[in-house]
């Protein structure tokens, strides 16, 4: 066993991107009995709702299929993360936690889960045939908070044994994974709310008190085209103003410099 998560280890280490990362990280999930793994993270200035609200990075291992990339594109759509069973729990326990179906109407033990809630995980059910798994919490100082999921259609006394005998492999490899794609999972984040690198960069030194005229020097551009790029990150992000702007990017994790 030992050796197989050392081998996974390697290959997380020189995947290309995160996509390309979670894809080692679900192969390895498929050869400790799961389905394959997803991971959810938000910026931890996002760690004292009570309410989830849209994550900042949502990541699926191809294994899962398509099913689980389409219920994934729901989560987000019809703003089922609003009821995410795991994102309380995760916020409080740093060891892997089983939820299972098998428990309701607690979906994780010791927490009683809400009638919404319960309809979410029985969709996921019959969309996926995903009826549990074990979630890993990830906390990073400074930067983000969140799980990733390691899915099974197994039963609750399967993965409560699946806990016990690999729990402590599934920690270590996510955190590898982490480790790994810290500062890309940051890029991810502004490529999923349509932000493009040069965008990030201009917005990036506004926040830490540039004016446009000195970002325009930094980088070697017109003063026009700094602020072209200033308004269209304001339309990506749906707000009004350079100050919102801001604010909006620092809640969706944009400026945290990961690992």
């Amino acid at each position: 066993m030992h050796q197989l998560v050392r081998r996974y280890a390697r290959s997380i280490h020189s995947a290309a991107d995160p996509q390309a990362g979670l894809e080692v990280l679900s192969s390895a999930a498929i050869e400790f009995g799961f389905a394959g793994v997803s991971c959810s993270l938000w910026p931890l200035a996002c760690g004292s709702a009570a309410e989830p609200p849209a994550p900042g990075v949502l990541l699926s291992g191809s294994h899962t299929g398509q099913l689980q990339a389409a219920w994934h594109a729901d989560y987000l759509r019809t703003g089922r993360f609003k009821a995410d069973p795991c994102y309380g729990p995760c916020r409080a326990f740093t060891g892997p936690i089983v939820w299972s179906l098998d428990g309701a109407p607690e979906i994780i033990r010791g927490h009683p889960a809400s009638a919404l809630q319960l309809r979410g995980m029985e969709t996921l059910y019959r969309q996926t045939g995903l009826r549990g798994g074990i979630a890993v919490p990830l906390r990073a100082p400074g930067s983000w908070f969140g799980y990733f999921s390691y899915a099974s259609t197994g039963s609750l006394d399967w993965l409560l044994a699946r806990q016990e005998e690999v729990g402590d492999h599934l920690l270590s490899l996510t955190y590898r994974y982490y480790e790994t794609m810290a500062d890309r999972l940051t890029a991810l984040a502004a490529r999923q709310n349509g932000l493009s690198r040069q965008e990030l960069e201009c917005l990036t030194l506004l926040a830490i008190g540039r004016t446009v005229r000195e970002i325009a020097r930094v980088c070697g551009l017109p003063y026009s085209t700094v602020r072209l790029r200033l308004h269209s990150v304001e339309a990506k992000l749906k707000v009004r103003g350079r100050a919102q702007a801001i604010a909006r990017a620092g809640s969706l994790g944009l400026f945290n410099r990961l690992g």
